[in-house]
């Protein structure tokens, strides 16, 4: 069986993993001589770098974010934010929209942990979570004229089935790439040229490019600090570096509530 055979069978058939479809695409793309394809293929395997300029649209995935958060004696988790409640310099960063890097295994492995999991949804985060957190716990208490107003995280909550989607939308790509294939191979050819493969990748609209992988660099206006003072915060797009998080509710003797 050819390796384009062996593409074609599998991409049909759930029980054959992602992951290998993607790695018999690299060797159609070595055999062809397509960097593209390869490139392409060996990033949904591995991940695409942070702040990846090439990342598929199909990877920015939309999710609601919410935030654990305490308010005088009663602990919250999962309180939708709205964008009110964020601090104005705030609102066009933290949004619904979320690039997500991981490679295919380990999106489907996630997937599969939260479908059986006790939250049912995957609770991302990002490296400046702390930061963020104080800024919204500043800006409610002001909002809200409550100074007993903590916020203990902040993060996406994304839903099995949203991980899925992804990983099917990559599928029906690999399925157009051999659909294409065999639309303009000769009848008993299992030896697609370059060219093919390359007007064959066009049609899978996967958009790859080189890319320079800088992360995006914003410098928000200043915040003011818990001690009254201010303080200039300079940091990366809170979306640059989103990753899975565990949230722990404070250790107090109040009653928690949902």
């Amino acid at each position: 069986m050819t390796h384009l055979e062996r593409l074609e069978a599998g991409v049909c058939d759930d029980s054959v993993s992602l992951a290998s479809l993607l790695r018999t695409v690299m060797l159609i793309g070595a055999h062809a001589d397509s960097n593209e394809l390869r490139r392409w293929a060996l990033k949904e395997l591995e991940g695409y770098p942070v702040g990846a300029e090439d990342l598929p649209d199909y990877r920015r995935i939309k999710a609601p974010l919410q935030m654990n958060i305490s308010i005088g004696p009663e602990y919250h988790t999962g309180r939708g934010i709205s964008s009110g409640m964020l601090p104005e310099n705030m609102q066009e960063l933290l949004t619904m929209d979320v690039p997500l890097t991981w490679g295919v295994a380990e999106i489907q492995a996630s997937a599969e942990a939260e479908r059986h999991g006790p939250n049912g949804t995957l609770h991302l985060g990002t490296q400046q979570g702390a930061d963020i957190a104080q800024r919204i716990s500043s800006h409610l208490r002001s909002t809200m004229g409550n100074r007993f107003v903590d916020v203990h995280g902040v993060y996406w909550a994304v839903p099995p089935s949203t991980l899925y989607g992804l990983l099917d939308i990559i599928r029906t790509r690999l399925t157009v790439f051999v659909a294409e294939l065999r639309a303009t191979l000769p009848p008993g050819d299992q030896d697609p040229s370059g060219a093919l493969v390359a007007q064959a990748v066009q049609a899978m609209e996967i958009h790859v490019t080189a890319g320079d992988y800088s992360p995006v660099v914003i410098h928000s206006p200043q915040a003011q600090a818990d001690d009254g003072t201010a303080e200039a915060i300079t940091s990366q797009n809170p979306t640059d570096s989103v990753d899975r998080v565990v949230q722990e509710p404070p250790t107090t003797r109040w009653r928690r509530s949902r």
